[in-house]
This record gives structure tokens, C-alpha cells and sequence, in this order.
């Protein structure tokens, strides 16, 4: 039986290296990863058709001392966007050049703290106009920078994804009474 307490040591072992390695995740569900918490929400969840789509994203220290983060939140440079149209698939979405950061794209938060940016009409975002159905959306927020000026304190880097977002676009009421 010592062949069997070997691979239930190896089962164990490997187990192990999983558990450690799935606890490096940038993320949960709704968007937390120990440190930093991000959420993404909609002024509403069903839209008109035409009908601009405001979307707020949130940055939050769910540590219990001071994060250095940086709040720039640029929809088109700094966020990755992942946006799910039933039941077309994957929609592309805009992007730029990445812009260097500077030390005043940094905010430290306090515990509990949060900041927040109302980001541009989801329409100037895509490329495409969006059509009735249902969307899914995720923003993944990445920083792998430092300011120049720490003074000592502690600055979120990694990556986060946040919540899925769900919305829907309707026809607009002049629409459907044509039809």
C-alpha cells in the first residue's frame, strides 16, 4: 500500500498547487479580489432603442489601509472591455494608444474609500450601432505602473475584472406602433 499513500501525497500536492494557483485570481464575480474591489452599473437595465446607455464604473479599498490607485479609467486605453451581444457573439469595441500615466492619475484610497467615473454613452464606445436585444458587459482594469512619488505607500497593481452587467434595448414605443 505504500504505492497508494504515494499518489494520494501526489493527489494532495498537485491539489495544493491548484488551490494556490486558483488564489491568485484577479478577481471574482462581482469584481473583488481581496484589495480592490471594481463594479460596473447602468443608469437602468432596459433601454430604448437610441437611447444613450450610461455606464459608471467604481474603484473601492476593501483593505484596511491606505491603496494608491490610479483613476484615470480611460474607456478606450486603460479598460478592457468585453461586450456580448445575444445572440451574435462578441461585439469589437473602440480603442487607443495607451497614454503614459502621470503621478496625478493616481488617487489614494482610504479604507473604504472609493472613486468613480461616469464613462462616455456606450454608443460612442463601439463601432458598430447597437441593435435591440440583450448585452453582456465586463470591463477588465489593468495597472502595471508605479508613480514616480510612492512615499512609502502601498499602490494596487494587477489586473480586476469586473461584474457582468446585463442590459437590454428595446424598440422605442414609435417603433413598435408601426409595426
Amino acid at each position: 500500500m505504500p504505492w497508494l499513500q504515494f499518489y494520494w501525497f501526489r493527489f494532495l500536492l498537485i491539489g495544493g498547487i491548484v488551490l494556490v494557483a486558483s488564489q491568485t485570481a484577479v478577481g471574482d464575480e462581482s469584481g473583488r479580489d481581496g484589495n480592490l474591489e471594481i463594479y460596473i452599473q447602468s443608469d437602468k437595465p432596459v433601454y430604448k432603442f437610441g437611447e444613450p446607455i450610461i455606464l459608471t464604473v467604481r474603484l473601492k479599498n476593501n483593505t484596511t489601509k491606505p491603496l494608491v490607485v490610479n483613476r484615470r479609467l480611460d474607456p478606450f486605453s486603460d479598460l478592457q472591455w468585453e461586450l456580448f451581444a445575444e445572440p451574435h457573439g462578441f461585439m469589437p469595441v473602440k480603442t487607443a494608444a495607451p497614454k503614459p500615466l502621470t503621478d496625478d492619475d493616481f488617487v489614494e484610497l482610504k479604507r473604504e474609500e472609493a472613486v468613480s467615473k461616469k464613462l462616455p454613452p456606450l454608443s460612442e464606445i463601439t463601432p458598430d450601432p447597437l441593435k435591440r436585444g440583450l448585452y453582456g458587459i465586463r470591463i477588465t482594469y489593468a495597472n502595471k505602473e508605479k508613480p514616480k512619488r510612492v512615499d512609502g505607500k502601498d499602490i494596487w497593481t494587477g489586473e480586476i475584472i469586473t461584474n457582468r452587467l446585463s442590459i437590454q434595448i428595446k424598440s422605442s414605443e414609435r417603433a413598435s406602433l408601426i409595426k
